[in-house]
């Protein structure tokens, strides 16, 4: 059986959740502390509610007079904008344009290395996870003993002594032969009967 590599999406997320559970473990205690420190922020936060909701309020009343002041003054800043529109050199505001187009395309260019070199980090932690499932997996079947082999059951040996069913015939023989032997002998006693028949009476004169 040949080994199927896994796809690099798989390592990929393999190795991120390992990142992650790393990251987990060295940033826990610090969890912890905020997590502990959680209670006393949030006392100390509803203590300085009264003067956030006091600022607030302040500055609620300023907002009317603020926009006043705002709308008074956007005619004068229209005219400055204009006026100013006006001396910008339009092939500066290009050359700015594409500097700073320039600049974004670098940016992202930048940041598509980062992540391609992010990914390949990410499956190179994927690959030694499997690596080493792999390697701890078969020191285990290597640890396994080998099962024994099942004895096959003999058949047991078949005995000599056994009767034949040629003495069977024979003791059918012999029974055979007494009872004609017992016949022969009784015949003879009725002969001598027959020849010693009892006396008979004289006949009258």
């Amino acid at each position: 059986m040949t080994d199927r590599k896994l796809p690099d999406p798989l390592l990929a997320g393999a190795g991120l959740l390992e990142y992650v559970a790393d990251k987990l473990q060295q940033y826990g205690p610090v969890l912890q502390q905020k997590a502990a420190d959680l209670p006393t922020d949030a006392q100390k936060f509803a203590g300085e509610l009264p003067g956030i909701a006091a600022e607030a309020k302040r500055l609620a009343r300023q907002v009317p007079s603020e926009l006043s002041k705002l709308a008074s003054q956007l005619p004068s800043v229209a005219a400055d904008l204009r006026e100013k529109a006006r001396a910008t050199d339009t092939d500066k505001m290009r050359t700015s344009a594409q500097q700073a187009r320039n600049t974004a395309t670098e940016g992202a260019k930048t940041a598509y290395v980062s992540a391609v070199s992010f990914y390949d980090q990410m499956r190179a932690r994927g690959e030694r996870l499997v690596a080493e499932r792999k390697n701890a997996d078969a020191k285990v079947t290597i640890a396994e003993p080998a099962a024994a082999p099942t004895a096959t059951p003999k058949p047991a040996p078949t005995s000599a002594a056994e009767p034949k069913p040629v003495a069977k015939k024979a003791t059918k023989a012999s029974t055979s032969k007494t009872a004609a032997k017992s016949k022969t002998t009784s015949k003879p006693k009725a002969t001598k009967r027959a020849a010693n028949p009892k006396s008979t009476k004289p006949a009258a004169e």
